[in-house]
């Protein structure tokens, strides 16, 4: 057992992503759309405003949050931008100008509008622009687009997105306003808790570097991977908290009820057995475990006590008996508790959800191996029967009597 725990606990790699949690559709369109919209560049934008005492001021900022983030460009960040980069233009050309004519609506007034009148007002408009401060773009493209669509096109782009953003002195700002604006776009995905802790690390990292240089700096990180972090978290704090009570109470009823150190280890080495296996059984199976299994694993902690507290109660009370004896007759109706408890958590697999089949296997496995530790270590190891404790006598009568009742 100790070699195996050894195995599992080594390197062992607790995940957090949320595509376990995503339900596997038959057809497999549904899942992939999930799983798609999971891991989208849209989801793992991250967008972070800093606001100073000027424009100016607040793009300096951005800069510098930006090259604080320059040694995570090829690990953490696909793209760092602060600003415009380099061949935008032509890359909103390319993008835009092959479809021009898909934006225009084929309305029946749009079909009788080519008429002489517009004609000659689409020329009026085209001598106009080639003398105006846009006229070497529109020099270049007028051959391709006598009607000018493009133009019209992009102008209606830019009303249509308003103009929340402008371009000062190489960065963006929020019009109207001394906030700067830092895109940026994870390489991992934001449900990956292991990137998404280090994601959230380089740009807290960042914003404490920009902090140095202006402590009255306002900076706000708006990303899915500090949820991510979150939940991560959170699922520690519940691990941690729950394992915590559970043990606690079940070293405090061992004690009240057995005054036996021995009766609590044999408790605890069928717990440890449970632990180990289950988390055998999904790295062989799954090869990491999902920190949602755990914490919900730790829960089943009183499941698994509960074989060798039935045990250790009946050799406390039948002291003429040997412990292999006991255990002889009780097997039956324990092996037959257990394992249909077992078989009830392994119904699991057969859901649609990855995680829990996760929790499934971790169930039966660390359910079915407590029992068995039970049964074949706790005999041999029993502690000579003691008189029962005042408590223990009280709670048997009382339990008694509800019964007959």
């Amino acid at each position: 057992m100790a070699l195996a725990g050894f195995w599992a606990f080594r390197s062992l790699r607790v995940t957090g992503d949320i595509d376990a949690f995503v339900p596997q559709a038959e057809d497999g369109v549904s899942s992939q759309a999930a799983q798609s919209l999971a891991s989208s560049d849209l989801t793992r934008t991250i967008i972070v405003t800093l606001h100073d005492s000027s424009p100016t001021h607040a793009v300096q900022l951005a800069r510098a949050f930006a090259q604080s983030l320059a040694p995570h460009a090829s690990t953490l960040f696909k793209r760092i931008e602060s600003g415009p980069q380099a061949g935008l233009e032509k890359r909103v050309y390319d993008l835009y100008f092959p479809r021009r004519y898909l934006f225009v609506a084929p309305s029946a007034k749009a079909v009788t509008a080519l008429n002489a009148a517009w004609v000659e007002e689409r020329v009026a408009s085209l001598r106009t622009q080639l003398m105006g401060p846009l006229s070497p773009m529109i020099a270049r493209i007028a051959p391709d687009d006598p009607w000018l669509v493009f133009p019209t096109l992009l102008s209606q782009l830019r009303s249509n997105g308003g103009s929340a953003l402008e371009v000062h002195e190489g960065g963006y700002v929020v019009s109207g306003k001394p906030t700067a604006v830092v895109f940026l776009t994870g390489s991992a995905s934001p449900f990956d808790s292991d990137a998404a802790i280090r994601v959230s690390a380089a740009l807290e990292a960042a914003k404490q570097n920009v902090l140095k240089i202006s402590p009255s700096a306002r900076i706000d990180i708006a990303s899915v991977y500090a949820f991510s972090r979150d939940a991560r978290e959170q699922v520690e704090r519940d691990i941690g908290r729950i394992s915590t009570v559970s043990t606690i109470a079940i070293v405090l009823l061992f004690l009240l009820l057995f005054r036996s150190l021995r009766s609590l280890a044999l408790g605890a080495v069928t717990l440890g057995a449970g632990v180990i296996a289950g988390v055998v059984a999904c790295r062989l199976i799954f090869g990491s475990i999902h920190g949602i299994t755990l914490a919900l694993g730790a829960s089943l902690l009183g499941v698994g006590i509960d074989f060798v507290a039935h045990y250790v109660n009946h050799c406390a009370l039948e002291k003429d008996r040997s412990p292999q004896d006991i255990m002889g007759s009780l097997w039956p109706g324990l092996s037959l508790g257990g394992m249909t408890t077992a078989l009830g958590f392994l119904a699991f697999a057969w859901s649609s959800f990855i995680g829990m089949r996760e929790f499934a296997v971790f169930s039966f496995a660390s359910i079915a191996a407590s029992l068995l530790a039970t049964r074949y270590w706790c005999p041999p190891w029993m502690p000579t029967a003691k008189e029962p404790a005042f408590f223990h006598r009280k709670l048997l009568s009382g339990l008694s009597h509800w019964v007959r009742l």
